[in-house]
C-alpha cells in the first residue's frame, strides 16, 4: 500500500516542478558579453562561427514552443528529447513528453542575429466570441501602475515598456489551429486605454477588438495585421483602443495559417490614475504624459508665455484661460512632434486649463516670463494722466548703473514700454539722469519726461534715436517721480503691415536699460549733530553686539572640529558597516546606541574625501561614476532600522563637477510592487519612492541611510535633477538585491 502511493506522489511533485520551471527559460551565461537586451529580455546577439547561442526551458507534455529568427546565414534548432526542428525563419513545435527543451542558434559568419522565443503559449482561450451578457474569464495582467514606469520619451517612441521575457506578465500568447479564432477578454473602465503591440507571430495574423458592456457590443475600426510572420527586427506599432464606458474589451486573434503562434504585449492605462502626471515644477519646465485625453490646470499671469513641445507624436491642444473669474475657451490647435508652439496669457489671466488629446502623448511645457525687468508686470505704453493716478504697475528703473533687461513683445502688440524713475532727495535738489538703451535698438526711440510733482505737467522733455550702436539721452530732474519710454518707431504701422493677430508668435525686441546719476544741487538738508553721550553709548553697543555675533561662529568652529576629529577616527578603522554588525552580534552594543553612532558617522564621514569615505564604510554593493557624479550604495544590517521590517541602505553621493538643483534619489523596483521610503537619516524630505536632496554643490559629499518598505527583492537607484540648469540623471547600472553581498571587483 505504501509503495503504491509513493510513486504517484513523487510523479506529481516532479510534474509540478516541471510546470514551474517551464516558465523560466535560461540563456547560456557565456553569451552575456554579446547579447542585446531590451526591457529585460534578450532580443538578439552577435554570432561567432565557433559559438552556439543556447537557451534552455523545461516543458511538459503538450506544451508549445515557438521561435522567429532574422539573420543572413544562421539556423535555429529546437530540440525536445528525440524531437527537433530547424528553421531559418520561424518554427512551432509541441512537446511529446516532459523534458528539457533547447533552442540553439548558430551561424557560419559573424553577424547580428535577432530572434523571439517563447515557451508559454496558452491554449485556454475560447474560440467563440461571447455575447455581451455572457460571462468569460478575464486576462488580469498588464495594468500600468505609474505613467513614468510605462513609457519614456527618449526611446524613439511612446509605446508602453513591457519588461521581461515573453513568458512574463507583460505578454499574452496563444496558438491558432483548426482555422478557429481565439478571444481574450480584458476588464476595463470608462476612459481607460488598452494598448496592444504585436511581438511575435509565425505566420499571417490579424487582431481586432470589440467593446462590450452588459447589453451592447461595438467593433473598433482599428486593427493589427501582418501578412507574414512578424520579423523580430521590427519595432511594434501599437494600437490604442479607448473604453467609452465601463465594460470589457474582447480581442479577436485570427490567422489563415495552421499552428500560428502569437505573442502580444498589452497594457491598460488607467484614466483615473493618469490625470496628474507632471514630472517637473512648471517654473523650470514640466512634462505631461497620458493616453486619449488629459486635462490639467496651470497657474500663470498676463506676462507669461506657455511653450509646448510634444515628443514623438502630434497632439491636439485645447486651452481655456481664466480671466477675472471668467473662462475663455481658445481655438484648438494641432502641434507637430518636436515642434514648439507658444501660447500667450490674456490680460488679467490668472490660470489656464490645458487639455491634451492624442492616442498617446508626452508634452514638454515651459513657462517663460516676458515681464520687463522681471518685475512681474508688462510696462504700460502711456504715461499716467493725473497726479493721483495709480502708477504701481509701472516698473521702476533703478539708478544703479546696472543693465536691466526688458523686451517689446510684439506677439501681444507690445510696441512701447514706460518706466518710472523715483528720486528720493532733499527739497530743491537737482539731479542729472543719463539713460542708455543697448541691444536690438536700431528701430527704437528713447524719451524722457521731467514731471512737475504738484501739477503733473511736463517741465522738460527730450527724445533721441539710434546712434553709435545705442540710444542715449540725459535730463535734469528734481525730486519725485519721472518717466522714460522705449518705443518702436512706427510700431502701429508695422503691426498693420504684418497683419498679425494678438498672440501670433513674432520675434521680440530685447534691450537693456542702464542709468548714470550726477547730483547737481543737494538742496536743503535738515541735520542735527548727535550728543557726546549718544556717540559713547553707540560705540559701547557696537562692541557688545559685535562680540555676541562671534559666539555662533565660535560654536560652529568647535562643532566642525569635533566632527573632523570623529571623522578621522572613523577613517582609521575601515569596514564600519561590518563593525556595527559585529558589535550587535556579540552584544557589545545595543540597537539604539548603534543607530545613534551610525547617524553621527553619516555626517562625519561626509567630511572625508570620497575614496577614504568608501574605504571607511566598506566595499559598496553597487556604485557608479561619471565625469560629473559618483554614487555608491551599501546594504545595512536590518537590525538598525527605525521602521520594523524595512530594508536599510546607505547611499553616498559625490558631485565631481557642476551643481545639482532639485535633486532627488529614486528607488525603483524593477520587478514587483514599488518601494516606499519610510525613513531617512540625516533628515531629508521623502515621498513614495523618492528622497528629495534639493541642491548638491560641486565637490560635496553626502551619505544617507534610507529605509525602504515593500515586497520586492531588488532595487535600482537613480539620481535626477538639474545640473547647471540642464536636466540630468545618473543611474547605478547594477540592480541591488536584498540578499546581495559586497560588489565584486
Amino acid at each position: 500500500m505504501r509503495r503504491s502511493m509513493t510513486k504517484p506522489i513523487t510523479t506529481a511533485l516532479f510534474l509540478v516542478c516541471l510546470m514551474f520551471l517551464s516558465t523560466v527559460p535560461t540563456a547560456n551565461a557565456q553569451q552575456n558579453s554579446t547579447v542585446s537586451v531590451v526591457d529585460g529580455r534578450i532580443i538578439g546577439f552577435i554570432s561567432q562561427p565557433d559559438i552556439v547561442h543556447q537557451v534552455n526551458a523545461t516543458v511538459v507534455t503538450g506544451e508549445w514552443l515557438s521561435v522567429t529568427v532574422n539573420c543572413g546565414q544562421c539556423t535555429a534548432t529546437i530540440s525536445i528529447g528525440e524531437q527537433n526542428i530547424s528553421t531559418t525563419e520561424t518554427a512551432v513545435i509541441q512537446a511529446d513528453s516532459s523534458a528539457i527543451a533547447t533552442l540553439e542558434i548558430s551561424s557560419d559568419i559573424a553577424e547580428m542575429i535577432t530572434y523571439t522565443f517563447t515557451n508559454a503559449i496558452s491554449e485556454d482561450y475560447p474560440t467563440v466570441r461571447p455575447a455581451p451578457s455572457e460571462s468569460i474569464a478575464y486576462d488580469t495582467g498588464g495594468v500600468c501602475e505609474s505613467q513614468f514606469s510605462c513609457m519614456e520619451s527618449d526611446r524613439g517612441h511612446l509605446a508602453a515598456i513591457s519588461v521581461g521575457e515573453l513568458n512574463g506578465d507583460s505578454f499574452i500568447s496563444g496558438i491558432l489551429d483548426n482555422d478557429k479564432s481565439e478571444y481574450v477578454a480584458l476588464e476595463i473602465e470608462q476612459g481607460d486605454s488598452l494598448e496592444v503591440s504585436l511581438i511575435h507571430s509565425t505566420a499571417d495574423l490579424e487582431i481586432s477588438a470589440f467593446f462590450q458592456n452588459s447589453t451592447n457590443e461595438i467593433a473598433y475600426s482599428s486593427t493589427i495585421y501582418t501578412a507574414i510572420a512578424f520579423e523580430p527586427t521590427l519595432t511594434p506599432d501599437p494600437v490604442y483602443w479607448v473604453a467609452e464606458d465601463d465594460g470589457r474589451i474582447i480581442l479577436k486573434v485570427d490567422s489563415a495559417s495552421q499552428n500560428t503562434a502569437w505573442v502580444v504585449a498589452r497594457t491598460i492605462h488607467k484614466a483615473k490614475e493618469m490625470t496628474d502626471s507632471e514630472c517637473y515644477s512648471l517654473t523650470y519646465g514640466a512634462c505631461i504624459t497620458g493616453h486619449s485625453i488629459t486635462s490639467t490646470t496651470i497657474d500663470w499671469n498676463e506676462t507669461n508665455e506657455l511653450i509646448l513641445v510634444p515628443q514623438q507624436n502630434n497632439v491636439t491642444i485645447q486651452l481655456t484661460q481664466i480671466v477675472d473669474g471668467t473662462m475663455i475657451e481658445m481655438d484648438s490647435i494641432q502641434i507637430e512632434s518636436e515642434r514648439s508652439q507658444s501660447i500667450f496669457a490674456y490680460p488679467n489671466a490668472s490660470a489656464a486649463i490645458i487639455t491634451i488629446e492624442a492616442s498617446v502623448f508626452w508634452l514638454d511645457m515651459y513657462l517663460s516670463d516676458y515681464s520687463d525687468f522681471s518685475s512681474g508686470n508688462e510696462a504700460p505704453s502711456l504715461l499716467p494722466m493725473y497726479v493721483d493716478s495709480d502708477n504701481s504697475s509701472y516698473p521702476i528703473l533703478p539708478i544703479d548703473e546696472l543693465a536691466h533687461h526688458a523686451e517689446l513683445t510684439l506677439s501681444v502688440h507690445d510696441i512701447s514700454d514706460v518706466y518710472k524713475i523715483e528720486i528720493d532727495a532733499w527739497e530743491d535738489s537737482l539731479h542729472l539722469i543719463q539713460i542708455t538703451a543697448e541691444g536690438d535698438v536700431q528701430s527704437l526711440q528713447l524719451e524722457m519726461w521731467d514731471i512737475d510733482q504738484e501739477t503733473w505737467l511736463t517741465k522738460d522733455y527730450i527724445e533721441t534715436n539710434y546712434s553709435n550702436g545705442k540710444l542715449q539721452t540725459a535730463l535734469q530732474v528734481g525730486r519725485g517721480t519721472h518717466f522714460v519710454r522705449v518705443s518702436l518707431i512706427d510700431g502701429e504701422q508695422l503691426l498693420d503691415t504684418q497683419n498679425s493677430s494678438w498672440g501670433q508668435k513674432s520675434d521680440s525686441i530685447s534691450y537693456q536699460l542702464s542709468t548714470q546719476y550726477t547730483l547737481i544741487d543737494e538742496g536743503e538738508q535738515p541735520w542735527f549733530p548727535p550728543s557726546d553721550k549718544a556717540i559713547w553709548y553707540g560705540g559701547v553697543m557696537r562692541w557688545i553686539l559685535g562680540s555676541l555675533f562671534l559666539i555662533p561662529v565660535l560654536m560652529l568652529a568647535l562643532d566642525l572640529r569635533k566632527k573632523k576629529k570623529f571623522a578621522q577616527m572613523m577613517a582609521s578603522k575601515k569596514e564600519r558597516l561590518a563593525w556595527f554588525k559585529q558589535r550587535l552580534d556579540d552584544g557589545t552594543s545595543d540597537v539604539k546606541t548603534s543607530r545613534s553612532e551610525l547617524i553621527t558617522a553619516l555626517v562625519a564621514i561626509a567630511t572625508l574625501d570620497w575614496e577614504t569615505g568608501l574605504e571607511t564604510w566598506g566595499q559598496p554593493v553597487a556604485q557608479h561614476r561619471t565625469e560629473n557624479i559618483a554614487i555608491a550604495a551599501w546594504i545595512l544590517d536590518e537590525r538598525l532600522v527605525k521602521v520594523k521590517g524595512s530594508w536599510p541602505l546607505i547611499i553616498g553621493i559625490h558631485v565631481l563637477e557642476g551643481t545639482w538643483e532639485l535633486a532627488a534619489l529614486r528607488f525603483d523596483a524593477p520587478q514587483g510592487q514599488p518601494w516606499n521610503v519610510v525613513n531617512v537619516e540625516p533628515r531629508f524630505l521623502y515621498n513614495g519612492e523618492e528622497v528629495f536632496v534639493d541642491v548638491v554643490n560641486e565637490g560635496s559629499r553626502t551619505f544617507l541611510a534610507v529605509e525602504l518598505e515593500g515586497v520586492s527583492d531588488c532595487v535600482d537607484i537613480e539620481l535626477n535633477g538639474k545640473m547647471d540648469e540642464i536636466p540630468m540623471a545618473a543611474r547605478i547600472p547594477t540592480t541591488i538585491w536584498r540578499n546581495a553581498g559586497p560588489e565584486e571587483e
